[in-house]
């Protein structure tokens, strides 16, 4: 698509040329600049969809303790239960605890972690584990 502008010649004659590129690239620039400005404002998350722990523009995976039951003494069940985004479009999931002791059949809960991953704009979930019997 190109874009005309009236300009004055040397003959004082007004003439229709065509306009630079130079005013796309502008607008180019500067919405690029507000998108920098979001992301380290934090108005617009590239991390984690939580908000929890380290989170790494490009890639990141980790592991948070939560809290632990020290009255609880053997750990034979494990349950998960998972938040997944993708992109800014579409999130969905259940990441509670008790749906996470539901998807374990675990009635005593002994450690709740949480757990977290995350591309690029692309793919990041945050999962709670839950441990007990």
């Amino acid at each position: 698509m190109q874009s005309y502008v009236w300009k004055r010649e040397e003959s004082k004659k007004m003439k229709l040329v065509q306009r630079p590129f130079y005013f796309s690239r502008i607008l180019l620039v500067r919405c690029l600049f507000l998108c920098f400005c979001f992301v380290f404002v934090d108005c617009l998350n590239l991390g984690t969809p939580q908000g929890l722990g380290p989170s790494g523009i490009l890639y990141s995976s980790y592991q948070i303790g939560v809290s632990e039951n020290q009255e609880v003494t053997t750990i034979s069940k494990r349950g998960r239960a998972c938040v997944e985004r993708i992109g800014f479009f579409y999130t969905r999931g259940d990441a509670s605890v008790e749906t996470a002791a539901k998807n374990g059949s675990i009635q005593n809960i002994r450690t709740v972690d949480k757990q977290a991953f995350n591309v690029f704009l692309v793919y990041s979930y945050l999962c709670t584990v839950v441990t007990g019997n």
